[in-house]
């Protein structure tokens, strides 16, 4: 099997991004990527059991209400997550995002640095 831009592929007993493995015990047979608006596809992908981010399981992520937002954000019904780190401070009813790496619930979160690997280095608090 090989899944969207050729990143994912399988053999007889595992799933396999690019090099990395998916943990033992990913549903093979409900295991799909997660539609989205940007390139964030690859790194998301979901079984009926789990929600991934790269090859790990999101933390608390619901698979069956677990949606992509803009900018390496996420949500499911009860939790957000940025770039597959948990924003456990953060109101997943209302967290949206606002396009260039900042979002909103009753707060506004920023990532100053762009550039990054995927590392949360700063979160700004300021009331709305």
């Amino acid at each position: 099997m090989t899944i969207g831009d050729g990143q994912l592929g399988e053999d007889k007993d595992r799933v396999y991004l690019m090099q990395a493995a998916f943990p033992n015990g990913l549903d093979k047979a409900s295991f799909q990527l997660l539609p989205d608006n940007q390139n964030w596809k690859r790194f998301f992908t979901r079984d009926k059991n789990h929600v991934y981010y790269a090859t790990s399981a999101l933390d608390g992520a619901d698979p069956n209400s677990f949606v992509i937002l803009d900018d390496g954000f996420s949500k499911d019904s009860k939790n957000a997550f940025y770039q597959g780190t948990k924003l456990d401070f953060v109101d997943a009813t209302t967290f949206k995002s606002l396009g260039s790496y900042y979002a909103t619930e009753n707060i506004i979160l920023r990532f100053p640095d762009k550039s990054s690997t995927g590392n949360l280095y700063q979160i700004n608090k300021l009331r709305v």
